[in-house]
């Protein structure tokens, strides 16, 4: 994948048995911090985005 690269993504939470479709952008970064690959999110239902907030919220912090 290259930067810019468009995507149609298919996710499913744990507790969801339906799948949320999303359209994604492939992000990379450059500089200090070097980032290999990131999506950002450009076409999120409403309920897509619930579901995904309600889902992040019980997610454990990352210990760094």
């Amino acid at each position: 994948m290259n930067s810019g690269d468009q995507l149609a993504i298919s996710l499913r939470s744990p507790d969801q048995p339906a799948a949320m479709n999303v359209d994604a952008t492939v992000q990379q970064c450059d500089g200090a911090i070097v980032i290999p690959l990131g999506l950002e999110f450009t076409a999120v239902s409403q309920l897509a985005e619930t579901r995904l907030r309600k889902f992040l919220s019980r997610a454990p912090l990352s210990q760094t």
